[in-house]
Parts: structure tokens; sequence; C-alpha cells
């Protein structure tokens, strides 16, 4: 299982903040991984600690699909008005 997936479970509510905590992460950092990825060193304590649920396949290969999915073009800076 994806780590979203798993902290999408109606019993896992408030777990993001809990992960965070014992990751010593923001919460916010622990929500970007949805699109970003795990990073790779957290991989395997995140696996202990939800106990197996959340694999180290599952989030490499999710890693992996962020990685190498398209980004949107950048949208190109303003341009300065000249007075």
């Amino acid at each position: 299982m994806e780590l979203h997936q798993w902290l999408d479970k109606p019993e896992n509510e408030g777990k993001a903040t809990w992960l965070a905590g014992q990751l010593d992460r923001s919460k916010t950092a622990v929500s970007l991984w949805r699109e970003q990825g795990v990073p790779l060193p957290l991989i395997p304590r995140i696996a202990e600690l939800t106990g197996g649920a959340v694999t180290v396949e599952a989030m490499l290969q999710h890693a992996m699909r962020c990685k190498a999915a398209p980004k949107p073009p950048a949208e190109p800076a303003p341009q300065a008005v000249a007075q």
C-alpha cells in the first residue's frame, strides 16, 4: 500500500501529524509526498512505523512515478512595464 492510501483510511485520521512528528518533518512535508514521493532515506522508517502496511516497494514505485511524471510548463515571468 502507498503512504497516501494508508493516510486516507478513516482509521488513520491524524496519522499524518503523528508521522511528521516521528520523522521530525512538518505535516506539510508529509502532504507533499503525495505528489513528490517519499524521500528515499525515509522509506525504511515509514515502513517500520506503519507496521509494514505501507511497503518499501509501494513507496519506491510511487516515488519513481512521481519523478517520471511530466511537469506542467512553467509560467513565464511577468514582464516589467517600462515607464
